[in-house]
């Protein structure tokens, strides 16, 4: 499992919001956002802002050299 990914769950528990919930607010599949969750899919970086930004959670992006 990603950084992130442990981060998306735990922004996501915090803000009480089911997968399910998270999905219709943002457009994404429940599916999706699970294989995000347990670092199965790796997305976009704008797309990790979209889940995040609906989150109100700052995630901080490190580029690897």
């Amino acid at each position: 499992m990603t950084n992130w990914s442990s981060e998306l769950r735990e922004a996501r528990h915090n803000k009480k919001l089911t997968l399910e919930q998270l999905g219709e607010l943002i457009g994404m599949s429940k599916h999706y956002l699970s294989c995000m969750e347990r670092g199965v899919h790796e997305p976009r970086i704008s797309t990790l802002e979209k889940v995040f930004n609906a989150l109100e959670y700052d995630l901080v992006i490190k580029k690897q050299k």
